[in-house]
């Protein structure tokens, strides 16, 4: 868990505890408190409004431990968020390098289909069949190499609109997250 969450988890737990050590203490002091007893018709209403406090205390850290799983389930899932984001931004910066370098071994291939074809035309005999031979390979190699080189370029297309979703859904959830801490100072 990050610092920070770590840190207002940490808060909160010491308010949830500062509250009820608080409360426990003023109870026990009103108790501890000699002197004259009310008459009977005036305990009532200050047991009524202890009764009172004591309910708004368990409704307060009740609130308080919800809105801290709350902020601890938002951080964790802004976390996993980011790390999606991360993978598929190497994804598609790895899928960005290669491109060129098959488009380069592609024209490299052409350039040697071409050579071959150009002496293939002088050739006569038994080194003739070898060469047309090797043409049929540098053809199948460039046709399969350029079919790859297109795919490539649709993942990179597709891998480009994913990363764009994911960044807008993390800022979501980065917005969340301080919807949050916004509820979180509010007293």
């Amino acid at each position: 868990m990050p610092p920070v969450g770590r840190r207002i988890g940490r808060s909160l737990l010491g308010l949830a505890a500062g509250a009820c050590i608080l409360s426990t203490a003023l109870i026990a002091q009103d108790e501890k408190k000699p002197g004259p007893s009310p008459p009977p018709g005036e305990s009532e209403p200050v047991l009524r409004q202890l009764l009172a406090e004591v309910r708004q205390l368990r409704l307060a850290l009740q609130q308080s431990a919800l809105l801290s799983t709350r902020f601890q389930l938002a951080i964790e899932r802004m976390r996993l968020q980011q790390a999606h984001v991360l993978a598929l931004n190497r994804e598609l910066s790895d899928l960005r390098e290669t491109i060129p370098a098959k488009e380069t071994e592609l024209s490299s291939l052409v350039e040697r289909r071409k050579t071959m074809e150009e002496e293939l035309g002088q050739a006569v005999g038994p080194e003739r069949a070898g060469m047309e031979a090797s043409v049929r390979i540098l053809k199948a190699a460039t046709g399969s190499l350029e079919h790859e080189i297109q795919e490539a370029r649709a993942r990179e297309a597709d891998l480009a609109v994913r990363v764009q979703n994911e960044q807008v859904r993390l800022e979501g959830l980065d917005g969340d997250l301080d919807s949050l801490m916004k509820e979180l100072k509010e007293p």
